[in-house]
């Protein structure tokens, strides 16, 4: 189950966790993977929601589990090395 499947109505803004961060434009290719394979299964694994902007290198990545969140930004950040 993603983000994407949890129904809107059920969100409290207070239940909502989101980190943004900016990694260099040549790793986005890396993170979004062949035909977004990568995302995906970074969503799905972490149950998060990934905003990738490819012309600024912006991230921004949501979810409702903080820890794997924090684990998810770990792993981005490793990816943009």
């Amino acid at each position: 189950m993603t983000i994407n499947d949890m129904n809107k109505s059920e969100l409290k803004p207070d239940e909502l966790f989101e980190y943004h961060l900016k990694i260099p434009k040549d790793r986005i290719a890396v993170l979004i993977g062949s035909d977004g394979s990568i995302k995906k299964e970074l969503e799905e694994v972490f149950l998060a929601k990934l905003d990738i902007d490819s012309s600024e290198g912006d991230v921004t990545i949501q979810g409702h589990n903080a820890i794997k969140l924090y684990t998810l930004k770990d792993i981005i950040r490793a990816i943009a090395r």
